[in-house]
């Protein structure tokens, strides 16, 4: 199944992720995976395994409301990337898809959460989500993207330096370290995920989730995504 996006800014999904306040994820355990700690909830059930990617500047407890309700049913999973919450930043590399994607394959692994898995990724990790989907994609069942960002989103007139100054002020001031290293990577990430085999929607259903209504009126910094 798939949903059309609506147009939707970047730059508004950024502001609302690191204004929001949310409730915290029960159950948060740390694991060591290649001497770096990662901080994860783990619900095991049925599967095949759901699991979240938190979108720029977010960390797991994003997903407060909708874990429990999923990990009623099935083997449901989320963690926070390098350099968010308690998961250790990696001081000789910059955070980046590739990194943060390895590391979630590998922290997966040493949990013996085995794929294929549905991937739900949100903002900017739905656009990780729709790497990971490309890259491996015999370990994917199925890939919901929630508010995604697109490949080419901050490109052109989505670029960073054409943002409004009260919309940088925010973003500069209220995310974190980790954050902002991932934010100068958005466009490199966007031209990876390109770069890889499109995905094969016979194989691996995806689902789009958007706003009900897209922002009027719109501007140059909003672009449709697929």
């Amino acid at each position: 199944m798939r949903v059309s996006f609506c147009r939707r800014s970047f730059f508004l999904s950024l502001v609302t992720i690191v204004l929001a306040g949310c409730a915290s994820l029960p159950g948060v355990q740390v694991q060591s995976v290649q001497n770096h700690q990662f901080e994860y909830v783990l619900h095991r059930g049925t599967g095949p395994a759901v699991i979240f990617e938190n979108g720029l500047g977010a960390t797991f407890d994003w997903w407060a409301k909708v874990f429990p309700e999923i990990a009623k049913t099935q083997t449901t999973f989320a963690y926070n990337r390098a350099g968010y919450g308690r998961s250790q930043a990696k001081s000789d590399s910059i955070p980046d898809v590739e990194l943060a994607i390895e590391d979630l394959r590998s922290l997966l692994h040493e949990l013996n959460v085995k794929p294929p898995y549905i991937l739900v990724g949100h903002s900017l990790g739905g656009l990780y989500f729709q790497y990971y989907a490309r890259k491996y994609p015999d370990e994917v069942k199925g890939l919901l993207l929630v508010d995604s960002t697109h490949p080419d989103q901050m490109s052109g007139d989505g670029a960073v330096d054409k943002w409004p100054w009260w919309v940088k002020t925010v973003v500069y001031t209220l995310t974190p370290k980790a954050g902002m290293q991932e934010l100068q990577q958005v466009e490199a990430t966007g031209q990876k995920v390109k770069a890889l085999p499109a995905l094969n929607t016979d194989k691996i259903k995806s689902v789009v989730l958007v706003a009900d209504e897209p922002k009027n009126p719109s501007t140059p910094l909003e672009i449709n995504a697929v």
